[in-house]
């Protein structure tokens, strides 16, 4: 399971806009330490990755019992999973794809070439990402 949120469109005038009141800009990053101290990091960083994406942040609107629910646990299970590969990339400076366990396919066997195929194809679009946010990065700098 992969949720793309790769399409999201930032204004970043807005963006700007948003952050001038520093007094408010300090009220959240005090907020945000003290969920750090409650819980950790990677607690923090995965609730973010989950709060920021247009289709993982639906699961916020679940009733209380998602829990017993066995495909809402399920579903939820494989989120954080994609979650915490990309809080993890973003920490170690690496696409999420080079850090994720491989895991085995369900539907047995595959063709060795093809599996190989996959695996380049992944990897070469974790690259592009990476390359795409690293040059957004580089645009904003020089604009500023």
């Amino acid at each position: 399971m992969t949720i793309d949120d790769t399409d999201r469109i930032i204004d970043e005038k807005q963006w700007r806009a948003n952050v001038i009141d520093l007094k408010r800009c300090m009220s959240v990053a005090k907020s945000v330490y003290v969920q750090l101290e409650h819980g950790n990091e990677a607690l923090l960083r995965v609730g973010v990755e989950i709060v920021t994406c247009r289709v993982a942040k639906k699961v916020l609107w679940w009733d209380d019992n998602w829990f017993a629910n066995e495909s809402k646990f399920n579903y939820f299970k494989d989120i954080v999973k994609e979650k915490l590969a990309i809080a993890l990339g973003h920490v170690k400076g690496m696409p999420p794809s080079f850090l994720e366990e491989p895991s085995p396919k369900a539907g047995g066997s595959d063709d060795p070439e093809m599996a190989s195929l996959r695996k380049r194809l992944e990897e070469a679009q974790a690259l592009s990402r990476a390359a795409q946010l690293q040059q957004k990065a580089l645009e904003a700098q020089c604009r500023e």
